[in-house]
């Protein structure tokens, strides 16, 4: 499925996940969504920071972080998503649209992919997304 509908700045929402992500990347392979970390629905994420020593408590983690972005890479050739599986990029909110577009070129040349250990099917709710 390649990518027809999906628009920068667009809000996309995902089968199964309450917060909506934003499109800050597009063409017709790949988009990058990203969405600030938040305390309760990333519960998981920060208490895994402070698991692997990282920081002494839930609030540490979080007050750290609040500024930070969950991404997503959506895959329309193979209907997947998932973060990509290369430690020299990252995504940051005052290096948006620059990290967006080096992850994208990273993608389209073949030096990062998808991770495959973290990747997920690619399940847009397209009635929240496009109100259909």
């Amino acid at each position: 499925m390649q990518n027809q509908k999906l628009k920068q700045e667009q809000k996309v929402f995902f089968i199964g996940e309450k917060l909506p992500m934003t499109v800050a990347k597009v063409n017709k392979n790949y988009a990058i969504v990203t969405r600030p970390i938040h305390r309760r629905h990333d519960a998981d994420i920060l208490k895994h920071k402070v698991e692997m020593g990282g920081y002494c408590t839930f609030t540490e983690a979080f007050e750290d972080l609040k500024y930070s972005l969950i991404y997503s890479i959506l895959d329309f050739n193979n209907n997947v998503k998932g973060p990509h599986n290369s430690f020299g990029y990252g995504i940051e909110k005052e290096t948006l649209k620059k990290d967006a577009s080096d992850i994208m070129k990273a993608l389209e040349s073949n030096e990062i992919e998808i991770s495959r250990r973290n990747s997920c099917e690619l399940n847009i709710d397209f009635e929240r997304t496009f109100g259909k």
